[in-house]
This record gives structure tokens, C-alpha cells and sequence, in this order.
């Protein structure tokens, strides 16, 4: 919701200057970079249910903070609050896809299958959450936004603390010793530091493109193309609502593609008509198809700005909102299928804190570089970035097949 109702409308919420809308939209995300390796402990000492419920008590007051002041230095401490319960949120949430994903039959099948579903079912409330703001926003004020989500969560809360509800069966710890001899024994080695490192690097790069620069400046890009504040609030919120709504139909089919792809030889996947020779694999059969994916979401990217054909910009956005969901997959599949095979607590920080740490940067950057570059180099500089990230799907990819 403040992703599009905030960069916007950040003057009648008593905000001073564009730069603290920078500011709050990321330290949420610097909080949980600082956060992801402290918190691991958490979950070796306290139950998930207890985890998630107290995550949601902060979120609670996080949303109703933004409905009863505009003061910055209050809605600071609101998002600080908020950084904290994402990051039990999402770890706890990653190491149930690990767990789910080990206690199946065939490991190597599953991974991105999980991962899907998972993404699919988060993006539910993404696309909930963003279409009620886009359409309250014409109507009524930030703050009343705020308090009729607060009052929605609070009721919610009140439901999930009564006793016997939202019970989560937790067996982290007998998962844990038990499928990560069951992984290792079945892959014959571990992963390298180097595989790790190409994934983190990874992970850092597309948050950064994908997570921070493209979802920070679709309103400035709407507003660009549209000339109408209030218009171009919508229209943001319905470009990212029709991603997030489109993620749970195709997040998990799209995850069991790259689950065969990780378990069978590429042309097994790919259409025939991609093998130019018969004897050998062609030159699309040679790269993952993530790193083509990649490239053309680079592109359409930096496409998004022009207007040479009448509102041609739309369909190079869809495309890159397209991407994004692909890339999102392949990346935490990958981290999944990575934390089958090292101890999945430890992989779970890094890998959250580097993710976090690129889609922290993303909104700073964008709104402490837009009024000196405009909107036009903002969007080079993210068509850039996700090129960048096609380098290392290339060697992440490349590296997995010679082990």
C-alpha cells in the first residue's frame, strides 16, 4: 500500500521533502538486513505459531501509527516496528518451504514447485492490500487508509490469539537433522563457497532491481506518462496489483519448470525447434532459460519510458513485471534447494539479509537520485541492473551443471 499511495501523496501526510519518503519506504528493509542473523536464534527457542502472532501484533501498530500522525521521526520508528516482524515473517516462512520442500520424496522435484506456491499465496494479500488502497485513495486520506487496514488486522488478531487457533505444527529441529543427512547423502557433496556466494550476489542484484528500483518507481513512471497525480495512484496500483494478482496461477507452474530443468537436460524442456543442430545442443539449449528471461525484462525495462508508439509503454512494463515474477522464483527456488543441503537456519539469514539489503538500496537510491536524473535515468539505471543480474543467473546456472 505505501509503495504507491506514499511516493504520491507524501505532502499531505506532513512529510517534509521526497527524501524522507526514500527513507521510510527502505529503513524497514535496513532494519531487517541488521536483524536476519540476530533473529535465527529466535527460532530455535520459540514455536512458529508464537513467532507469527507476535509478528502481527507489530504489524498491528505499524499500520495504526500511520493513521494517527504525519510526523516523521513516529512513522520512523513505525516502519523500524515493521522491519521487525517481516523479518520473523519471512524467515519463518522460508524455513516451512526448506522443511516442506526435504520432508518430500524427491527433493530436486519439489524445490521450486514450493517455493511457487509459497509466493503465489503471499502475493494474495499483496493483491488485496494494493487494490483497496487504489481504489480508497480517490475517496479518502492516507491516515483513513491506514485505520481501516489496522481495524481489519486488529480483528484478525484478536481471532488468532484466542487459544487453539492458528496452530502451527513445528518439527524445524527432527526435520532438520534428519533431511539434511537424507539431502547430502543424495546430492554426494555439498555446496561450495563460490555456488553460495554466486547466490547471494544474486539474490542482492535482482531485490535491487526488481524488489526496490522497478516497485518504487512505478508511480513515478505512471506520473510521467499520465500527468495526473491521483491518476497515475490507480493506475500504479492496478499495473502492480495485475502482478501480483496474475503470481498465484503461474508462480508454481513456473516453479516445476525450473524444477525440471534443475532435474533433467535441457532439451527435455525446451521446445525442439530451439536445437539448430542434431548432434549438439544449440545455442538457446546451452543457457537457462532464467538468464533469457533476465535479458528481456533488462530491456523492456529501459523501454518504459518511450512513447513512439502510443501507450507501447504498457506492454514493456507487463513484461518486466512478468519477469520479475519469474526471477523471483528461480532465486528463492534456488535458495531452497540450496538450504536442503547446508544447515538451512544459517542459509535462511545470509541469503534474507543480502535480498533485503538490495531492495533496501533499490528506493533510496531512486528517490535520492530522481530529482537529479529524472525518471528517465532512473530507468536506464534499473535496465542495467537487471542486465547485471543475467551475468550471474548465467554463472549460477553454468556452475550447478559442472557439479
Amino acid at each position: 500500500m505505501l509503495y504507491i499511495v506514499l511516493p504520491l501523496h507524501w505532502q499531505s501526510t506532513g512529510l517534509q521533502s521526497f527524501a524522507q519518503v526514500g527513507i521510510l519506504l527502505s529503513i524497514n528493509r535496513f532494519i531487517r538486513v541488521l536483524l536476519h542473523p540476530v533473529l535465527m536464534s529466535v527460532f530455535k527457542h520459540f514455536s512458529l505459531s508464537a513467532i507469527f502472532k507476535f509478528a502481527g501484533v507489530l504489524a498491528a501498530i505499524h499500520t495504526f501509527i500511520f493513521a494517527m500522525t504525519g510526523n516523521f521521526f513516529i512513522l520512523l520508528i513505525a516502519r523500524v516496528l515493521w522491519g521487525i516482524a517481516w523479518t520473523l515473517i519471512r524467515q519463518g516462512s522460508q524455513l516451512q518451504v526448506i522443511e516442506l520442500t526435504v520432508s518430500s520424496n524427491d527433493f530436486r522435484a519439489y524445490a521450486g514447485n514450493a517455493t511457487g506456491y509459497y509466493l503465489g499465496i503471499s502475493r494474495i494479500g499483496s493483491f488485496a492490500g494494493i487494490g483497496a488502497a487504489a481504489l480508497l485513495t480517490l475517496f479518502i486520506s492516507l491516515q483513513t487508509i491506514a485505520a481501516i487496514f489496522g481495524i481489519a488486522l486488529a480483528l484478525y488478531l484478536v481471532w488468532i490469539l484466542q487459544p487453539g487457533n492458528f496452530v502451527i505444527t513445528d518439527e524445524t529441529d527432527h526435520l532438520s537433522r534428519v533431511s539434511l543427512e537424507k539431502t547430502r547423502a543424495s546430492t554426494g557433496q555439498p555446496f561450495s563457497v563460490s555456488d553460495v556466494l554466486i547466490l547471494l550476489i544474486l539474490g542482492f542484484i535482482v531485490s535491487f532491481a526488481m524488489h526496490g528500483i522497478l516497485r518504487s518507481s512505478t508511480p513515478l513512471l505512471m506520473s510521467y506518462h499520465l500527468r495526473e497525480i491521483h491518476l497515475a495512484t490507480t493506475v500504479s496500483a492496478i499495473f502492480l496489483a495485475l502482478r501480483w494478482g496474475w503470481d498465484p496461477f503461474i508462480l508454481s507452474k513456473i516453479g516445476r519448470f525450473f524444477d525440471r530443468s534443475r532435474k533433467s537436460p535441457a532439451q527435455k524442456i525446451l521446445p525442439t525447434q530451439f536445437v539448430t543442430k542434431p548432434d549438439k545442443q544449440g545455442f538457446f539449449l546451452s543457457i537457462h532459460p532464467a538468464v533469457w528471461v533476465a535479458i528481456f525484462g533488462a530491456v523492456s525495462f529501459s523501454m518504459c519510458t518511450e512513447n513512439f508508439i502510443p501507450y507501447i509503454w504498457i506492454f514493456f512494463l507487463l513484461i518486466t513485471l512478468l519477469s520479475d515474477s519469474v526471477l523471483s522464483v528461480f532465486i528463492d527456488a534456488e535458495a531452497a534447494f540450496a538450504g536442503q543441503i547446508i544447515e538451512r537456519r544459517k542459509l535462511t539469514a545470509v541469503y534474507s539479509t543480502a535480498c533485503d539489503l538490495g531492495a533496501a538500496l533499490g528506493p533510496f537510491i531512486t528517490y535520492l537520485l530522481y530529482p537529479t536524473i529524472g525518471i528517465h535515468g532512473i530507468i536506464l539505471m534499473g535496465g542495467g541492473v537487471i542486465l547485471l543480474s543475467s551475468v550471474f543467473i548465467y554463472l549460477k546456472t553454468q556452475y550447478s551443471a559442472g557439479q
